[in-house]
């Protein structure tokens, strides 16, 4: 125990870390936590896909059922048919979009691929300002797709929003953000 005395007051600095094993502490916590760090990067890309593997199958299964009263793709009743004659043109629409955009990225970037023992920070691919045809192609293009669906969107719209007829139950189903909310005319 070392004994610091300044202006006759005598204090115990024993009891406050020094300097030096503050340091071998911070070393030692840093290498702990980064083999730590290690140890579970791996591991965890593992448990990822585990899991994603448990919720695929948990997925598949549960679209196996033989006695499925709720589902989507067999409408009952006039409603539900139009609505499911309006969305089957609009998923394969989607479905385009998609591979188009997803193809057409993976493309370009197995086409623009830098091996590691190529890369040169300082040598640049030639900077351009922009194409314009490209630009006014990929905005009008989903402006016109969008027009042409929401004519028969609007249409189905309407024709949803007309009330039953006489002596049939009209049930007004709102979605909020975690449930559904039904309110049935009984009047």
């Amino acid at each position: 125990m070392t004994k610091n005395t300044t202006a006759g007051l005598a204090a115990d600095v024993s009891s406050e870390p020094s300097l030096t094993s503050t340091m071998a502490a911070t070393t030692t916590l840093e290498g702990t936590m980064s083999s730590r760090l290690k140890n579970t990067r791996g591991g965890g890309s593992r448990r990822l896909l585990q899991l994603s593997g448990i919720g695929l199958v948990a997925l598949i299964a549960a679209g196996c059922a033989e006695d499925k009263p709720l589902n989507t793709f067999e409408p009952r009743g006039p409603r539900a048919e139009a609505i499911d004659n309006l969305m089957a043109p609009i998923w394969w629409i989607m479905g385009v979009v998609f591979v188009l955009v997803v193809g057409g990225a993976i493309v370009l970037a197995l086409k623009n691929k830098v091996n590691p023992e190529d890369y040169d920070p300082e040598d640049l691919p030639e900077q351009t300002h922009g194409n314009t045809p490209l630009e006014l192609a990929w905005t009008i293009a989903p402006a016109i797709l969008l027009a042409v669906i929401s004519v028969p969107m609007v249409g189905a719209i309407w024709d949803l929003e007309e009330k039953n007829d006489e002596g049939e139950l009209d049930v007004m189903v709102i979605g909020q953000q975690w449930w559904w909310e039904y309110r049935y005319d009984v009047d």
